[in-house]
C-alpha cells in the first residue's frame, strides 16, 4: 500500500514538472517572439536555452535593474509634472507695456438719508414721523444702512422684534442710501466712466472701473449701470499719457480703497478717509503678475491658481474676494440658517436681526478659514506717495469749502512677473521617451511593431476558431 502511494506521488511530481516545463517553454517562446518586434536589449539573452542558467539569471538581473530605473526616473518625472510644473519669471521690456488703471471703491461716511428713511418706515411698517415708535424704527434703519461684518452685535436690541423680519435688510439699506454726487475724469476725455452701486461687507459703496462687476459674474450690484465704454481693462500708455484719474465729490466725507479691477473689497480691505474739504494726491506702484496662455493646458491643481473666467461653484467667473464672500455666506447658512444681506448675489434666506445676533454669538466669521486659490494673473497696487491738503474756508456758504477731490496716478513699472509652464505635457512625453531609450533602447516604432504582431496573432486565433 505504501509503495503504491509513493509511486503515485512520484508520478504526480513528474507530471507537474513536465507541465511547468511546457508552460515555461511556451512563455519563453512568446517572449522571444514579442521581443523580435519590441527589440528590448537583454530579453533574448534571458530566454536563450544555449546560455547557462547562471548566465541567463545574470541577464535577467540586468533587465530587472533597467526596468527599475525606468520606473524610478519615470515616476519622478510624473511627480514633477503633476505637482507644480510652473515657474515665475521676471520681464523687463517695460517700454512696450501699458498701465492698468485700478478699480476705486469709495463709501460715504454718512450713508443715511433721513427723508428716504422716513418714507421707507411709513411704507414698510406704517409708522409716521409723529408716532411714538418712529425713533425706534429710525434707529434700526440707520443701523442697517451702516452695518458691516464687524457690527453685528449692535442688532441685539432688535433681535426679538418679529415686525423687522418681514423685510430684507438689503432692500432697507438700498432704499435709504443717498444718491451718488461724485464725478470722475481722467487722462482720456473720450473715456466714459460711471459708477456701480454695490453692497460690500462694509455696506453700500460705489465702485468705478470694475471689470468683475461688468463681466457677467454674479456680484452684490445694487444698480445696473454701464460701467465703462467696454468690458476691457482701462489702460494707458506710459509714454504718451499721464496715467491719472480724478474723483470729485461734493459735501461728502468718504472712505476709499484701490484694488484690482478683477476683485471687490472685503471687510479687511484697506480704506483711507477723505474729508469734505480735502484734496488728496496719490501715486501708485503696480505689482503685476501675467499668465502665459499655455498655462491653461494645466489643471487647476497643477498650476495652483485659477483664471478670472473659470467657473466654480455655480459662479460665472472667479476672483479671490468673491470666493471669500461665498465661503463666508455658506458658513453663515450652515451656522444659523441664513446669509447676511451683504451677500445678495448668492442663493439663500436673508438673515433677520435675530440671525445676525446668532452669527455674532458663534464668532462668525472670525473662526472661519476659507481655502480660496489665488488667481493666475494679479494686479496689486501699493502707495508710492501721498499728499493731503485742506482747503476749508470759514464761509459756510462757499461751494469751495464743501468740495473734495482725489487725484491718483499709476507710475511706470520697470519689471513685472510672468507665470509660465516650466514642464509641460510635451516635455513629459519627451522625458518618457528619453528614459525608455536610455534604459531599454526602446522607441515608439518598437511599440507599433509589437502592437501589429499582437493584432495579427489575435486575428489568426479568431479565424481558426471560426473555421472550426
Amino acid at each position: 500500500m505504501l509503495k503504491k502511494y509513493k509511486t503515485a506521488t512520484n508520478d504526480l511530481i513528474i507530471l507537474v514538472t513536465l507541465s511547468f516545463s511546457n508552460i515555461s517553454e511556451s512563455v519563453f517562446r512568446i517572449i522571444a517572439k514579442l521581443n523580435q518586434y519590441a527589440k528590448l536589449h537583454g530579453i533574448n539573452h534571458c530566454v536563450n536555452k544555449r546560455y547557462h542558467l547562471v548566465e541567463r539569471f545574470l541577464w535577467l538581473t540586468f533587465v530587472f535593474s533597467a526596468f527599475s530605473g525606468v520606473f524610478f526616473v519615470g515616476n519622478k518625472q510624473m511627480e514633477r509634472y503633476t505637482a507644480n510644473p510652473t515657474v515665475i519669471s521676471l520681464e523687463r521690456d517695460f517700454r512696450l507695456w501699458n498701465g492698468t488703471i485700478p478699480a476705486l471703491t469709495f463709501c460715504y461716511q454718512n450713508r443715511f438719508d433721513e427723508v428716504k428713511a422716513t418714507n421707507l418706515i411709513k411704507l414698510f411698517w406704517n409708522i409716521s414721523a409723529d408716532d411714538a415708535e418712529f425713533p425706534y424704527f429710525l434707529n434700526y434703519v440707520r443701523m442697517v444702512v451702516n452695518a458691516s461684518i464687524s457690527s453685528l452685535n449692535t442688532f441685539k436690541r432688535y433681535s426679538v422684534d418679529k415686525r423687522l423680519e418681514a423685510f430684507d435688510m438689503f432692500l432697507v439699506a438700498r432704499d435709504v442710501h443717498p444718491e451718488n454726487v461724485a464725478t470722475i475724469s481722467g487722462f482720456d476725455p473720450n473715456l466714459k466712466l460711471l459708477f456701480n452701486k454695490v453692497m460690500t461687507e462694509k455696506g453700500i459703496c460705489f465702485t468705478v472701473n470694475s471689470i468683475i462687476l461688468n463681466s457677467g459674474i454674479a456680484t452684490n450690484e445694487v444698480e445696473k449701470v454701464q460701467n465703462q465704454t467696454s468690458n476691457q481693462l482701462v489702460t494707458c500708455s506710459y509714454i504718451t499719457n499721464q496715467c491719472n484719474m480724478r474723483l470729485e465729490i461734493s459735501n461728502k466725507t468718504v472712505k476709499y480703497s484701490f484694488h484690482s479691477p478683477y476683485e471687490t473689497v472685503t471687510e479687511y480691505s484697506i480704506f483711507s478717509e477723505m474729508g469734505t474739504t480735502e484734496e488728496v494726491e496719490i501715486t501708485l506702484n503696480i505689482v503685476e503678475t501675467m499668465a502665459s496662455p499655455i498655462l491653461r493646458s494645466l489643471s487647476a491643481i497643477q498650476r495652483r491658481c485659477l483664471f478670472y473666467d473659470e467657473s466654480i461653484s455655480g459662479l460665472e467667473g472667479y476672483s479671490v474676494s468673491i470666493c471669500i464672500q461665498k465661503c463666508r455666506a455658506e458658513a453663515a447658512i450652515s451656522l444659523c440658517g441664513c446669509k447676511p444681506h451683504f451677500y445678495s448675489f448668492l442663493n439663500g434666506t436673508s438673515c433677520s436681526p435675530r440671525a445676525l445676533v446668532c452669527l455674532e454669538e458663534k464668532f462668525w466669521p472670525n473662526n472661519l478659514t476659507c481655502n480660496c486659490p489665488k488667481t493666475c494673473s494679479e494686479l496689486v497696487y501699493k502707495s508710492n506717495s501721498f499728499k493731503k491738503s485742506d482747503w476749508a474756508i470759514d464761509s459756510e456758504t462757499s461751494i469751495l469749502s464743501r468740495d473734495s477731490s482725489l487725484r491718483y496716478e499709476i507710475l511706470a513699472q520697470k519689471i513685472r512677473y510672468r507665470r509660465d509652464v516650466l514642464f509641460s505635457f510635451e516635455d513629459l512625453i519627451v522625458s518618457f521617451g528619453g528614459i525608455a531609450s536610455l534604459f531599454l533602447g526602446y522607441n515608439f516604432w518598437n511599440t507599433l511593431e509589437m502592437l501589429y504582431y499582437l493584432l495579427n496573432a489575435a486575428i489568426n486565433i479568431l479565424s481558426k476558431r471560426f473555421q472550426t
